[in-house]
């Protein structure tokens, strides 16, 4: 069900700003013009419930845990989950996070092999069993856009863990694109660039854009047609890649 707060004034908010809302007492004014529903919605309960992720406390001690996106693994009746920060002392460790079916993350969280660092992971997707994840790609709150934040990874099962198949830094990529294929992609600066979603449909990996927006103010959605050469090091003309939406 969709519902819709609107605040008083001018809020000083940005687009995609997490907030946290507390209702403190009931009123009829939170219950106007809500319709109840004629009939009670049909399916398995189990299908439909909200379940809470659950953090063994031995997790907790190693991982600053902030899942950022989640896939379906592959071979396994599991979920992988990529965290913005990882490890407490150091947030660029690089990790992966396994889930079962009712929401419990293993104890132990899964190594990615083959790179030392990554930050601000946002998103994974999968295709034929290979696993891709990737970075924001954005600056960070002090203006720095380490390589760290930059990785945009192919991975491959290795056994329990997971490792590096091949490794780019999309921001590169874009930066030996021309000028005008960048303005074509609704990107003029590069440094506005910040990717918070990916999925796979057909082959191709779909990216989902916080920034920038177009000039109506919205999301942009690009489409990556051919992966794999841009992982065999062709450019992201070359490899297809495109404004979507």
């Amino acid at each position: 069900r969709k519902i819709v707060i609107e605040l008083d004034g001018t809020p000083q908010l940005l687009p995609g700003e997490s907030v946290e809302i507390e209702f403190v007492q009931s009123s009829p004014l939170l219950t106007a013009g809500v319709v109840e529903s004629a009939e009670p919605v049909s399916g398995p309960t189990d299908e439909l419930s909200v379940k809470t992720i659950k953090v063994p406390s031995s997790l907790a001690e190693t991982t600053r845990f902030e899942p950022s996106g989640i896939v379906r693994e592959p071979g396994r009746d599991n979920y992988l989950l990529v965290s913005d920060d990882t490890g407490q002392g150091n947030d660029r460790t690089p990790f992966l996070f396994r889930m079962n079916a009712a929401g419990e993350l293993q104890e132990r969280p899964i190594d990615i092999e083959g790179i030392d660092e990554v930050t601000d992971l946002e998103s994974i997707a999968t295709k034929d069993g290979t696993v891709y994840v990737l970075a924001s790609q954005s600056r960070s709150k002090r203006g720095k856009r380490p390589r760290a934040r930059t990785v945009f990874l192919s991975l491959t099962a290795a056994g329990e863990d997971y490792k590096v198949q091949k490794t780019l830094h999309l921001i590169e990529v874009l930066a030996n694109e021309s000028a005008e294929y960048l303005r074509g992609l609704g990107l003029p600066r590069l440094d506005d660039l910040e990717i918070e979603g990916m999925t796979q449909n057909g082959g191709a990996l779909f990216f989902g854009l916080k920034a920038p927006l177009d000039e109506q103010g919205r999301a942009l959605v690009w489409k990556l047609e051919r992966p794999d050469e841009l992982f065999a090091g062709k450019g992201a003309r070359e490899a297809g890649l495109s404004l979507y939406a």
